[in-house]
């Protein structure tokens, strides 16, 4: 996890608008001990780590899209680069080419190197993808804000457009009901009080029958504002797969105690695997149907109830061995990786508000503790490696998913996970 860090320094500025004349000077953006303002001036033959640029449009930018930032995970949409790509800030200053992606618990940054075109002066250097944690992206950007505003006051510049915002979003974050809704609508994809008021209510209703954070989970991967049928998603549980946890307690007592001081959600989502698997006395090997059926009351291999948006499970008390599943795949190799997806969620990663556990497509932090809590309980990373070893083949990929009864994209996302093989590896489609 990284450090992010905003230097300014004030110059004498021109230009039409007093604002960003005010706060025109250099500004240096560090993630560690990587400049992403490091440019190289052709017109000058020198390069720095700083540019010149008026602060105002940055800060303007962070703070008009604050909740996005914060909240938001990936999209494809010219909107969504518009609100997560640091050219937003627009003001006719050449930005680097840096987005940021939240999983809700941390920033994803990545930076890409931005050689010049005709009519820009600089050219980007610096290339690197790194994490912030949220808290610390909070922290850093609101100094920002502040250092600006700041300046702005020192001129005599205190009643404007930034610091009305600013204000505002202060005013949202310390009332929980209403940071609330904005973090929704963020999830949703709307700027702050952008979203349709029904579509808000249609999720109001979800969280208040199965949790809100469970519906943020849901919200997270909607396309183009659509709702679950929460009433479907109710009937689908209802005739849903029973299955209670045998050693559950001592399965969430090892899960918990082995994922302190872990910073990243695959790091804990292993982590809990590794010691449930001590606790069912089955440190390597495949996990079969038989030993999960044994092990959960939930057999693989047959067909159950099946819900189009997501697999889900049902449980009344967040410290009890009782589930009731919904798969989403009408395959075994999937509902065995749902399985283990639910179970990782209902010990470590749920919070004890929700009765509903979603095993979505999103990428939230909660959804990538899920997804590696299964891998590495049905396929065991040092059983995957001892096979592969270090130039895996499509052949050894596709024994090895058959061999632990996983899919062969699994095995395939381990080994791009551990730099065993190329992102190209994956086929996303």
């Amino acid at each position: 996890m990284t450090d992010l860090t905003f230097e300014t320094s004030w110059e004498q500025g021109t230009g039409v608008d007093p604002l960003e004349a005010a706060t025109y000077g250099t500004l240096g953006i560090r993630l560690g001990a990587v400049s992403i303002t490091e440019v190289h001036d052709d017109a000058a033959r020198t390069t720095r780590k700083v540019i010149r640029v008026s602060a105002y449009p940055l800060a303007l930018w962070l703070a008009s899209g604050w909740w996005r930032l914060r909240w938001e995970g990936p999209r494809r949409d010219t909107d969504w680069m518009l609100s997560h790509q640091l050219a937003g800030a627009g003001g006719g200053y050449v930005w680097p080419h840096v987005t940021f992606v939240s999983d809700g618990e941390l920033i994803h940054v990545e930076v890409q190197r931005r050689a010049r075109t005709e009519w820009e002066p600089v050219s980007y250097l610096n290339d690197m993808r790194t994490t912030v944690s949220a808290s610390h992206f909070e922290a850093e950007v609101g100094a920002f804000i502040d250092t600006v505003l700041a300046r702005l006051a020192e001129i005599g510049h205190q009643n404007t457009a930034l610091s009305k915002l600013w204000s505002t979003v202060q005013s949202e974050r310390r009332d929980m009901r209403v940071a609330a809704s904005r973090r929704l609508e963020a999830l949703l994809g709307f700027d702050a009080e952008e979203a349709p008021a029904e579509l808000l209510s249609a999720y109001a209703r979800g969280a208040e029958t199965f949790g809100a954070e469970a519906v943020a989970e849901f919200a997270a991967t909607a396309a183009n504002g659509t709702v679950p049928d929460w009433e479907a998603l109710s009937k689908a549980l209802d005739d849903g797969v029973a299955v209670r946890i045998r050693e559950f307690q001592d399965s969430r007592s090892m899960a918990s105690r082995a994922v302190r001081n872990l910073s990243y959600p695959w790091q804990r989502g292993e982590a809990a695997a590794r010691a449930v698997r001590e606790v069912i006395a089955t440190p390597g090997g495949p996990l079969t149907n038989e030993m999960m059926r044994d092990w959960m009351g939930a057999d693989p291999a047959k067909e159950g109830t099946t819900f189009a948006a997501a697999a889900v499970a049902r449980r009344e008390q967040p410290d009890a061995p009782d589930l009731t599943i919904c798969y989403r795949s009408k395959h075994q190799d999937g509902r065995r990786f749902e399985i283990a997806r639910l179970l990782g969620d209902h010990l470590i990663a749920a919070s004890p508000q929700d009765s509903l556990l979603p095993a979505t497509r999103a990428k939230t932090a909660r959804q990538s503790l899920q997804r590696a809590f299964a891998a590495e309980l049905l396929l065991r990373w040092k059983d995957l490696a001892e096979r592969v070893g270090d130039d895996p083949d499509d052949e050894v990929t596709e024994t090895t998913a058959r061999e632990f009864g996983v899919s062969p994209l699994v095995v395939r996302t381990r080994l791009v996970a551990k730099s065993r093989l190329s992102v190209d590896a994956l086929d996303f489609d």
